[in-house]
């Protein structure tokens, strides 16, 4: 991994790789952006420095993900589709518990920043919007809880 990077220059590229793009984004906390797609899907990228213990190593993912849906009373049914979701996906199905014992659940797809561009972010950004639609429009018939817009 390059030692000769750092997360300021990998935040850069992402940020000038937008800008090729075209991408409506705004900076969302210290080292990501938010790219709304409509009134529910809003993707995330973000970019994270990763040491290894010794320091030696160093690493850049930028992480794509979108909020899919949250409050989710968790459930057999739950477990079972994010065991074995019916939709294929490419990334990964996130859940976590919220602090009341809920459940939120996201999708993602992380890339590596070090040698990032366009046409894989890209593809990643378009991935997960597309793919959270079709998840939100599916999860939430059948699961409840709040879509990203409606709190």
């Amino acid at each position: 991994m390059s030692a000769d990077l750092t997360l300021t220059e990998v935040f850069d590229r992402v940020r000038r790789l937008l800008v090729a793009m075209e991408m409506r984004a705004e900076v969302f906390g210290e080292n990501g952006f938010a790219l709304p797609f409509d009134e529910h899907v809003v993707v995330f990228v973000t970019v994270e420095e990763q040491r290894s213990d010794d320091g030696q190593y160093v690493r850049f993912p930028v992480d794509c993900f979108a909020r899919i849906i949250s409050g989710v009373p968790v459930t057999q049914e739950l477990l079972e589709y994010l065991a074995f979701p019916p939709t294929f996906t490419w990334g990964n199905l996130v859940t976590w518990r919220d602090d009341d014992g809920l459940a939120s659940i996201s999708y993602r797809s992380t890339l590596l920043g070090d040698y990032l561009d366009e046409k894989e972010l890209s593809n990643a950004i378009y991935t997960v919007a597309g793919t959270t639609e079709d998840l939100v429009a599916e999860m939430h018939p059948r699961f409840g809880g709040k879509r990203f817009g409606d709190d």
